[in-house]
């Protein structure tokens, strides 16, 4: 609401905070609020910015996020695709953002069943997460546990079980032990071990 008094509501910091607002109600798990915010953001953003903006790429990839989140695998991978494109084309392959919907591509993979795709994405991700944030970034750590968690769909424990253990490690460094991501990962090295 300050943002819209501020700036008036056709503004870009108005459909940043928008999308951001779903960021926030995916992670509370309301995923049909989350997607209707995405989508106000989307409108705005391709209205203001035009359809390859970076910004609109964002938007895209987080309605993928939330369609993953809803079971809508295909419309999911359709968007994070189109993201992809356009982060691509803007940023270069080796982006940080081009990244993150590199590794989102990959959960869409393994919630499909399509392990050996996953695995390839979460490895793209990987190698290009190392070489911008270094190895102990949480990002990188995302990616590792993304990887076990496919390791263990195929069955190989001991490959899921090191990859657990790599995100558990930097997570807790960097985040602590009683952050919630430290706190799956230790559950996931407990299983596994």
């Amino acid at each position: 609401e300050i943002n819209i008094k501020a700036r008036g509501h056709d503004h870009v910091d108005v459909a940043e905070a928008i999308d951001n607002m779903g960021v926030v109600l995916l992670k509370q798990g309301m995923f049909a609020e989350a997607l209707e915010k995405h989508e106000e953001a989307l409108e705005m953003r391709i209205r203001l910015l035009g359809q390859t903006h970076v910004d609109v790429a964002t938007t895209i990839d987080n309605i993928g996020v939330v369609l993953m989140k809803k079971g809508m695998f295909a419309q999911a991978l359709e968007k994070h695709e189109v993201a992809l494109e356009i982060r691509v084309s803007k940023l270069g392959q080796t982006h940080v953002d081009v990244a993150t919907t590199i590794d989102n591509v990959g959960v869409v993979h393994m919630a499909q069943g399509k392990f050996a795709e996953a695995l390839d994405k979460h490895r793209q991700a990987l190698d290009i997460r190392v070489s911008k944030l270094g190895h102990d970034h949480v990002d990188v750590a995302a990616t590792h546990y993304n990887m076990a968690l496919v390791m263990e769909k195929q069955g190989d424990v001991q490959a899921a079980l090191q990859g657990a253990v790599q995100a558990h490690d930097i997570w807790k460094r960097q985040l602590g032990d009683s952050h919630p991501h430290t706190q799956y990962a230790d559950g996931m090295v407990r299983r596994l071990g």
